[in-house]
């Protein structure tokens, strides 16, 4: 066997490992919607039971293609073995008829004769046996044709044909009794009235009823043990009710709110020893970078030092005539002089230098306190203001959600992800009441944002935690962006901010913040093809209604954030990420997030084409994050 014939082998091998990993995991996902689809049945909830019902389809159809590729591979496998044991018997035959043209006596021609018998009889047997092997899989693959499950079968699966039958054979009699009926009515309208009009005509005065009152009708017997059966069997119950919804929405609540005291955040001062033994640190940083860069033969001179709160900056200036492309070839060997985690800005933006940015020795908190109760956030006037971060000189950036509609962050764990999620919406219920911003908050691991149960700010009665209760959100928000569009039409509105001008207070509309915290989560869902249409709509659309969305993920690769989506998400954000290919994926097409520190170390791609910024992201503590919730569930009023 070659060494291609091998890994080919090797290849399809393994190839057909995963597939067969891949069916087992498929029939565990089948066992669960089928019985969370009889549990939804027997229970009534007919949105639920829609939903694993649809799940189900879709596992059904990925089993069949599955086992599909499965069967092709087993049988190319079989038909390349037959294939070498077929050539081994025509080898065999060649030497047979050489042998035969070559002897003169009549036994050995007898004897060559009757190998060259048993050879063919051998080559017959391979033969019927590759026929009945095609055979075999044309029925197999008849039972497997086609992709689409029909309703049938997972009526089957979830022992709801019997149920079925039964009530349409009800509905049968019911429509018979009600022709019936119908005949009975007119029999009687035709016999009384000719008796009716001789009466009128004999006393005028009176007024009479045409028409009697309907005969009774007969109780249908075969309904009741029918009805009795469907009660005693779990797979037979009563025909599920209307749909309803299984989130409580509290879109038009308005409350009398008093807004959180700064004092519930804590206060995280500046160490002037730790600033000191910084900006000593950057001194020595800055003489050993000229010296390297003299050395790699660039003369550039330090023109400035900026100490920040995680990092700090050298900026360079080149000798006049030399261009600053010369930088971009050495910074690997830059950096491992310098010996730092080392990344470089080429060139800085609005300056005639580039940058070396260096780790501190010791790095400074920068608190949600500093910057909710700076100038910058108090005096801001928009529409969804929020606390994004601080420049490396420590002063604060404020950004309006309703300018940058929707935002895409990603990072690893513990690079600070979730912690500048609760520092956007803290820092929003700061600056709005709950009767002018609601949040919806989908939290796929459960624990990150149940702090915000019970706020009046939700949108929903709690925090949604499950794939189900997340895809009825997104379309609760996407029917609400319609309806607000007719709004906007009938009115001769743009965006939601001119029909708030023109309206009522009563009537105003408030903005929609919808938070996802591990958007991964919904690639990998049963349901992920509904979801990826629904956002893809509200990404495209939602801006001009005041609904916007910020999603997070830890594992920002390809296959979970699509091009069409990201291209919908202006404000991108990356904190620390594993790979170089992750940070091109979130910054579009930019590399450095994975040089970042961690810790709310994070860049920010300007939407307006500023191009990156670094950025630190402030913090907040989960005792504060319980002090601002508690404050805002006990002063706040519904009216």
């Amino acid at each position: 066997m070659g060494k291609n014939e091998f890994e080919k082998k090797m290849q399809i091998k393994r190839t057909r490992s995963k597939l067969a990993n891949n069916l087992d995991k498929l029939e565990s996902d089948k066992q669960k919607f089928v019985e969370r689809a009889k549990t939804a049945y027997q229970k009534g909830d007919k949105h639920s039971y829609s939903l694993a019902r649809s799940g189900l389809a879709t596992t059904l159809t990925q089993l069949n293609r599955t086992r599909e590729m499965l069967l092709n591979i087993d049988i190319t496998t079989q038909m390349r073995d037959t294939g070498t044991v077929t050539e081994e018997f025509l080898t065999g035959m060649e030497t047979i008829f050489r042998q035969l043209s070559k002897v003169n006596k009549s036994t050995n021609i007898k004897s060559a004769r009757d190998v060259l018998r048993k050879a063919i009889a051998g080559m017959e047997g391979v033969q019927e046996q590759l026929d009945d092997m095609l055979m075999e899989s044309e029925d197999n693959f008849a039972s497997l044709s086609g992709s689409n499950v029909s309703d049938a079968e997972i009526d089957g699966l979830l022992g709801l044909s019997a149920a079925v039958e039964e009530e349409e054979e009800i509905g049968a009699q019911l429509e018979e009794l009600k022709k019936q009926k119908e005949e009975e009515e007119k029999a009687a309208e035709a016999k009384a009235a000719p008796a009716a009009v001789a009466s009128v005509a004999a006393e005028a005065p009176k007024v009479y009823k045409l028409t009697p009152e309907p005969a009774p009708v007969a109780p249908l017997k075969a309904a009741a043990p029918a009805a009795s059966a469907r009660q005693s069997s779990p797979a037979q119950q009563k025909p599920l009710p209307p749909e309803k919804k299984a989130l409580d929405l509290k879109l038009n609540d308005r409350f009398e709110f008093e807004f959180p005291p700064l004092e519930l955040l804590d206060d995280y001062l500046v160490d002037a020893a730790v600033r000191e033994a910084n900006e000593r640190e950057l001194e020595e940083d800055a003489a050993e970078a000229e010296k390297v860069l003299a050395e790699l033969g660039v003369p550039a001179k330090v023109v400035n030092r900026v100490v920040g709160p995680a990092f700090s900056r050298l900026e360079m200036a080149m000798p006049v005539g030399m261009s600053v492309q010369k930088i971009d070839p050495l910074v690997s060997d830059i950096a491992m002089r310098l010996g730092k985690q080392a990344r470089f800005e080429v060139p800085i933006p609005g300056k005639n230098a580039f940058g070396i940015e260096v780790p501190n020795v010791r790095r400074d908190v920068i608190g949600l306190k500093e910057m909710v109760g700076s100038e910058a956030f108090t005096e801001s006037h928009g529409d969804v203001n929020y606390c994004l971060a601080v420049n490396i000189d420590r002063s604060p950036v404020i950004k309006d959600l309703a300018k940058a509609p929707h935002m895409m962050i990603a990072g690893s764990t513990g690079s600070g992800k979730s912690c500048f999620l609760h520092s956007v919406i803290t820092s929003l219920m700061y600056k709005y009441t709950p009767s002018r911003l609601k949040l919806a908050i989908i939290d796929f691991k459960r624990v990150e944002m149940a702090v915000y149960n019970g706020t009046p700010y939700l949108l929903t009665d709690k925090v949604v935690d499950n794939d189900e209760d997340a895809l009825e959100l997104f379309n609760i928000v996407c029917d609400e962006m319609e309806r607000r569009y007719d709004l906007l039409v009938q009115m001769g509105c743009r965006n939601i901010g001119e029909y708030n001008d023109k309206c009522e207070p009563s009537e105003k509309l408030p903005f929609i913040a919808v938070f996802v915290d591990e958007y991964a989560d919904i690639s990998t869902s049963p349901l992920s093809k509904e979801f990826d249409a629904v956002i893809r709509k509200l990404s495209q659309k939602a801006r001009a209604s005041g609904i916007h969305l910020v999603l997070a993920t830890q594992r920002p690769s390809t296959d979970v954030i699509s091009g069409t989506i990201k291209n919908n998400f202006p404000v991108q954000i990356a904190f620390k990420v594993a790979r170089k290919e992750d940070s091109r994926t979130t910054l579009a097409g930019q590399a450095g997030a994975e040089s970042l520190l961690g810790n709310g170390d994070m860049l920010y791609n300007e939407p307006s084409g500023g191009g990156l910024k670094r950025m630190q992201a402030p913090f907040v503590s989960t005792d504060e994050l319980r002090r601002v919730a508690d404050w805002v569930i006990t002063h706040s009023t519904k009216i």
